[in-house]
């Protein structure tokens, strides 16, 4: 009896499997201030996109809230970018993700990050598209690294909400719509003038002219997406387990006839 509440526990757990996130947490200088950051690295793909705790020991002294530098290395497990981060983490100021499968950024992801200064996105090669709406809530972005993907279309209007006169830095090498980097005010903003030549989205405005009806159905229709593919992992996971306990039974069956004779 006792085995089977076991398994039962077990099959509840990959059913319900949480995102948590762990962190290495570390202090280091960056160019001449003191900060605070997590390191983190996805070892395997999680059943939700939306980060549900935090796991790791902190720096004496140190909390959730001193967290200023997030570093999440997707290990090419991760194929969405992760929600919820700035609940744990509200005051992130330097975000790096790398190592993903992101296929597409929807442009709200960094809104609830009102103190990013530096972001930086590598080595997430199904990346395709940047939409104009990704910096709208994070106007103090000075540095910008997006490395590495198979970028083909930005938005017309992806720098509009920064001060184009504090960016220092863009780096967009090994794109593969553009293959450059700017660190000088008149490099930064020749790029920026570039790029609907180089990785146009000749379509980005008859998509915002979407109604909102059509963009809730949409966006529902991804939400079902969504749950229809961790429905159908859970299945498999748990007709493994069921299998897996149909073989125990079998064995213990064998260990009894055994037994009995």
């Amino acid at each position: 009896m006792k085995f089977f509440v076991f398994l039962a526990f077990l099959i509840f757990l990959n059913v319900a499997e949480p995102f948590a996130l762990d962190c290495d947490f570390f202090e280091t200088w960056f160019d001449t201030n003191l900060i605070y950051g997590c390191w983190s690295t996805i070892l395997r793909t999680p059943s939700t996109n939306t980060v549900t705790s935090i796991t790791g020991v902190h720096v004496i002294g140190k909390s959730n809230c001193d967290v200023t530098y997030l570093d999440i290395r997707g290990n090419f497990e991760l194929p969405f970018f992760p929600k919820g981060i700035a609940s744990f983490f509200p005051n992130v100021v330097h975000l790096l993700i790398g190592e993903s499968m992101i296929p597409a950024l929807y442009g709200d992801e960094l809104n609830n990050f009102p103190h990013l200064e530096r972001f930086l996105f590598a080595a997430n090669r199904p990346l395709t598209t940047i939409p104009s709406r990704l910096f709208e809530k994070t106007p103090k972005v000075t540095s910008i690294t997006i490395y590495f993907t198979n970028l083909q279309r930005v938005g017309h209007n992806l720098f509009k909400p920064l001060n184009i006169s504090q960016l220092q830095y863009l780096i967009l090498d090994d794109n593969l719509c553009v293959n450059r980097r700017a660190s000088t005010q008149t490099e930064i903003r020749q790029l920026i003038g570039d790029l609907q030549e180089l990785c146009p989205y000749p379509d980005e405005n008859l998509q915002l002219q979407i109604t909102s009806d059509s963009i809730v159905c949409r966006d529902e229709k991804i939400i079902i997406d969504g749950l229809q593919e961790e429905l159908l992992d859970k299945n498999v996971r748990i007709g493994f387990l069921e299998n897996e306990l149909q073989k125990m039974i079998i064995k213990n069956d064998e260990l009894k006839t055994k037994l009995y004779e």
